[in-house]
């Protein structure tokens, strides 16, 4: 039960690092509207963010949920449930926050980015896991 829970919470973060710069990426006209901030401003502040986001959750990882060692194949399956929690978080914020205004919508050339990043995220997952994660049990 443990293995699954760190299976799960491991997942979970990686869903979250991409989860939010994305909806920040998405979402950058009604924040915009919203807060009175410039669009440079703003685009600073999502930079600044995913940054952080995308360094910090694999060293969180590895503090919280890799005290205990996975057996290899339980590692792997990691680098790809963390799309479940994706998906999941993303339909949650498209009905809890939905576009009404016009304005609001993100523009079409901004799908082929996220496309484009949705689909390299796993290549992160995995050098992220071997790189930082990995490292503690060559340590041993």
């Amino acid at each position: 039960m443990k293995t699954f829970l760190n299976i799960n919470i491991a997942s979970f973060l990686y869903a979250i690092a991409l989860f939010v710069p994305l909806q920040f990426m998405l979402n950058i006209n009604r924040i915009i509207r919203l807060t009175d901030m410039s669009s440079s401003m703003f685009w600073t502040l999502n930079i600044m963010i995913g940054c952080i986001t995308l360094t910090s959750i694999p060293f969180l990882i590895r503090r919280i949920t890799f005290k205990s060692t996975l057996h290899k194949s339980f590692e792997r399956i990691i680098c790809l449930s963390w799309f479940v929690y994706f998906v999941l978080f993303t339909y949650l914020i498209s009905r809890i926050i939905p576009v009404t205004n016009e304005g609001d919508m993100p523009s079409p050339g901004l799908g082929f980015i996220l496309i484009t990043i949705v689909l390299t995220y796993p290549l992160f997952v995995i050098v992220s896991k071997f790189l930082i994660v990995d490292q503690k049990s060559m340590k041993d």
